[in-house]
């Protein structure tokens, strides 16, 4: 059993923790900008400049995204000359897609991108918004053009294959999740979009090692819950229903784990229970034919 939802969330929020509004210098380098900012103003107007930006990447930490893009903004306007403003508008439409205005955040990427079309980081970006969007093959379509210009890259060779699965390529998927494991065979991204692959071909009993690992290493709701999932398909009744507590713990109104439980309750022969279950994993957003289907299994 595959929980796609889960693995569009992972797509969306993963960024999260692999990306904050970099040092100005050091992202001036990945877009491959070479003027510097100090050289075109002032000092006192650079160091306002770079205050701005500072507070930016302060205010997007701290979920502060109005603020925020109102910085990026004044910054923006401050220097509407400066080489660095590519990197501005890919900030101001990460900042913005955090903020939930994926449709302002996809224009916004989409200027970044006329300015520096060949940024594996833009492309990247977009193709996370993409995603937000529902628009799967853009999404894809980004993620493998970010990849043609850095093919070392991890993130967009990650994103990619979580989306193939959910389009139902998993075999493509599987040949990105076997580079990640080459390349990095202990990473977050390796393991989840391996075990990913292997759930999706059914082939729970080989998930479960990786889901361990990832457990181990980067314990969250989500990974409990597909090794929940993964248990309740191989029969280890104990053990998938000390998973999804554990998820469920975590994320209580999460459908996916609800309707795991669900499943996990049938299997148990306690019909009311898992009939709880299916309603509350609809109530907070389960599609009722899926749940119907699962719950057929």
């Amino acid at each position: 059993m595959v929980h796609y939802s889960l693995i569009i969330k992972f797509v969306i929020k993963y960024h999260k923790m692999l990306l904050r509004l970099s040092v100005i210098i050091s992202a001036i380098l990945c877009l491959g900008i070479s003027s510097p900012l100090r050289a075109q103003n002032p000092a006192t107007d650079d160091h306002a400049y770079l205050n701005l930006i500072d507070s930016a990447q302060t205010a997007t930490a701290a979920g502060r995204y109005d603020d925020a893009a109102l910085m990026l903004h004044q910054a923006l306007s401050a220097r509407p000359a400066s080489p660095a403003n590519v990197l501005l508008l890919s900030n101001l439409g990460m900042v913005q897609h955090y903020a939930g205005r994926d449709s302002l955040a996809y224009t916004t990427l989409s200027s970044a991108l006329a300015q520096a079309p060949g940024s594996a980081t833009i492309l990247m970006n977009r193709g996370k918004v993409l995603t937000a969007l529902g628009r799967f093959d853009s999404a894809i379509a980004d993620f493998s053009a970010a990849l043609r210009r850095d093919t070392s890259r991890m993130e967009p060779r990650f994103y990619r294959a979580m989306l193939l699965i959910h389009t139902g390529e998993v075999l493509s998927a599987d040949a990105d999740a076997d580079t990640l494991m080459w390349r990095s065979p202990r990473s977050r991204m390796a393991l989840e979009a391996k075990s990913a692959c292997l759930r999706a071909m059914s082939r729970f009993d080989e998930a479960i090692p990786l889901l361990n690992d990832l457990i181990n290493h980067y314990p969250d709701a989500a990974a409990y819950g597909a090794r929940a999932a993964c248990r309740v398909m191989t029969d280890d009744l104990n053990g998938a229903a000390s998973d999804i507590a554990e998820a469920l713990s975590r994320d209580s109104s999460n459908p996916d784990f609800l309707l795991t439980r669900a499943l996990l309750n049938k299997k148990r022969y306690r019909r009311e229970d898992s009939l709880k279950d299916a309603e509350e994993a609809i109530r907070n957003g389960a599609n009722p034919e899926r749940v119907k289907a699962v719950l057929a299994l």
